[in-house]
């Protein structure tokens, strides 16, 4: 029995503090113009991805994950997300 309340704590602490990732949606922008081809890279998952064409992209993290951006053309930049960025309907990043 003792095991088992065990193995039940474990399994609550566990969800308790586990954090989900969604799905970040954002625009690159240099001034007022979209930027495409920036590689954008969750540095805490070691995901990435690329913008496109309209300077769009998504990807999956959580609050508190590093997020660089980085292309040979422009200064490499690092953002630590917070939660009001899922909230926006379009992040945009200059």
């Amino acid at each position: 029995m003792k095991q088992l309340a065990i193995v039940f704590g474990l399994l609550f602490f566990s969800f308790g503090k586990a954090q989900t990732t969604t799905l970040l949606k954002g625009k690159v922008m240099s001034d007022t113009l979209a930027v495409s081809g920036i590689e954008v890279i969750n540095l805490s998952t070691e995901q990435s991805t690329k913008t496109d064409s309209r300077g769009f992209f998504a990807i999956s993290a959580k609050s508190k994950d590093v997020v660089a951006f980085y292309s040979k053309e422009y200064v490499f930049k690092k953002v630590v997300v917070v939660p009001e960025y899922f909230q926006m309907k379009q992040w945009k990043v200059n």
